[in-house]
């Protein structure tokens, strides 16, 4: 399994144990964005998470192609 895979899998269960509570759909991803934040300053600090985040931010168009830089 890959980190994608087991990460997209844990979403999955957290959205559908959102989906059949009273629990808000935003709030749970937002409360999952703050846990991964959490996550990431345990071993990496501020500066890099937040240079994470941006990339993440910046590429978070589906529709958008990336770029790949040759060596």
């Amino acid at each position: 399994m890959t980190p994608s895979e087991l990460a997209r899998k844990h979403v999955a269960a957290a959205m559908a144990e959102a989906a059949i509570t009273p629990v808000d759909r935003d709030a749970t991803i937002r409360a999952i964005l703050s846990e991964v934040v959490h996550a990431f300053l345990e071993k990496k600090p501020l500066a890099e998470v937040q240079r994470e985040l941006r990339d993440a931010a910046d590429h978070a168009d589906p529709n958008e192609d990336f770029t790949f830089m040759r060596p």
